[in-house]
Parts: structure tokens; sequence; C-alpha cells
């Protein structure tokens, strides 16, 4: 798993002080490795011992192993890196052709990525509690709530009791029927929906 993959999708749901370590790191990838906590508390206007803390909420033992995995995430980058057309935008002049094989490129990195940050572990936790499950209630909103209707989709073809609806007042009136044999399972693109993050809080307030 790349710690630097890992950072970038995490930036934008960090808190504030999370957001300024992780920024400084992305922009500073080069340099991370001759640096000390001392001196990137400094750059980012934080505390040492937010340093240390965020190292270990990135699971590692402190931050000389973060600082380790960093500097391994950009040897694994300098070794994959290609020079290629299809890794340019895509530009008003480009073909039909050039286009489709940009949108094919961009695809293919996007699915790499996504299994380097996968945890495989909690993966299979899911997919076990799924097949365990009596029904499964969908939650999402926007164009999460479409993936979210094509997973209900999907579920029902694999004869699991998938439930999802567009109205967020109907998804909240199947919550009172729910019991331990059911899981709720979210769907966020963006993780900060405020009406998923709504529905969330009143099910963690009725302890299901």
């Amino acid at each position: 798993m790349s710690i630097l993959i890992k950072l970038s999708e995490i930036k934008n749901t960090s808190s504030k002080i999370e957001q300024k370590i992780i920024e400084f790191i992305l922009k500073n990838t080069e340099k991370i490795k001759f640096l000390n906590t001392y001196e990137i508390a400094e750059n980012c206007s934080v505390s040492q011992a937010s340093i240390v803390r965020f190292a270990k909420k990135m699971g590692f033992i402190g931050f000389p192993e973060f600082k380790i995995s960093v500097i391994e995430s950009l040897g694994q980058v300098a070794h994959e890196k290609k020079i290629s057309i299809i890794d340019e935008e895509i530009k008003n002049e480009d073909t039909t052709k050039d286009t489709a094989e940009k949108l094919l490129s961009k695809n293919i990195i996007s699915l790499e990525n996504s299994i380097k940050i996968t945890n495989f572990i909690e993966l299979d936790k899911a997919i076990k509690s799924i097949g365990k499950a009596r029904k499964i209630l969908i939650l999402g909103s926007g164009l999460s709530g479409i993936v979210a209707k094509y997973f209900q989709y999907k579920l029902l073809e694999l004869g699991f009791l998938g439930i999802y609806d567009f109205d967020q007042h109907v998804q909240l009136s199947h919550l009172s029927a729910l019991t331990e044999k059911d899981i709720i399972f979210v769907i966020s693109q963006s993780g900060k929906s405020l009406d998923t993050y709504n529905l969330l809080k009143k099910i963690k307030n009725k302890n299901i």
C-alpha cells in the first residue's frame, strides 16, 4: 500500500491540523527524508506532538517508521513512472481514439491505486458480514445514491435482500425495522455528505 496515495485519499476528510501535515508532506516528499519532527512541525505551524500523533494514527509505531514508508513510496513512484501521451490530460484537439486511450489509462491507474490502499482484511470481514446478513440497508445520496442503487440491483441478482431508496426520509424509516441480523452499508464518494452524516448520527443514537 502506498502511503502517498493514502495521504491523498484522506486529505479532504482529515482535521485541519492533519491537512496541514498532509499538504506539506505531499508538496515536499523529496525533502521529508532530511527533516525531523521539529522541522516539519515548524513548517506546518503545528506541535511536534501533532506530527507524532499523526504518524501513529496512520498505523506506524512512530515518525521514523512513517518517514521510511514515505521514502519507499517515492522509490515506487519513480519506478512506475512512465512518460506517455495517454497519461496527459484530455485536450480539445484530441482525436476520439486519443480520448478513449487517455480515459482507459486513467481508469487503469485509478483501479491500481484502489488496490494499493485497500485493507483486504477489513474487506473480507465486510464480505462475510454481507453474506450472513438477513437484509442490507444501503445509504447514499446524490451521485453516491446512483452507485447505491446499482449496488442494490447487484445484491438482488446474487440473492441478497438489498434495500435502498433515493428519499432520505424513506431510508430513515427503514431503520426502525433493523435487527442484529441486518447490516447498514454506507456509500459516500466525498465522505462529507451532510445528509448521509445526519443519517449515520441518528443510527448511532439508536445504537443500531
